[in-house]
C-alpha cells in the first residue's frame, strides 16, 4: 500500500495527528455534528457503549462532592 499521497489530519476527539485513512467522519453530540475521529477513539466509544447497553450491567454509583 502506498501512503505517499495520503493526507494527515487531526482527530477531533483525542487531537492526535493520523493518516486520513485511519479516520472516519461520525455524527456526535446532541445535534449530530459531523466530526473526524480516529479509528482508536471510535473503537473505544463503541466498546464502552456495548458495555453500557449489555443486559444486567449496573454502573458504579457516582460519588459527587458538594459544590461540584
Amino acid at each position: 500500500m502506498d501512503f505517499s499521497e495520503d493526507s494527515v489530519v487531526r482527530c477531533f476527539s483525542c487531537g492526535t495527528w493520523v493518516r486520513s485513512i485511519a479516520t472516519d467522519i461520525v455524527p456526535t453530540g446532541e445535534r449530530d455534528d459531523m466530526e473526524r475521529w480516529c479509528n482508536g477513539c471510535i473503537n473505544t466509544v463503541d466498546a464502552n457503549t456495548r458495555t453500557l447497553l449489555a443486559p444486567g450491567y449496573t454502573p458504579a454509583p457516582l460519588e459527587l462532592e458538594e459544590g461540584t
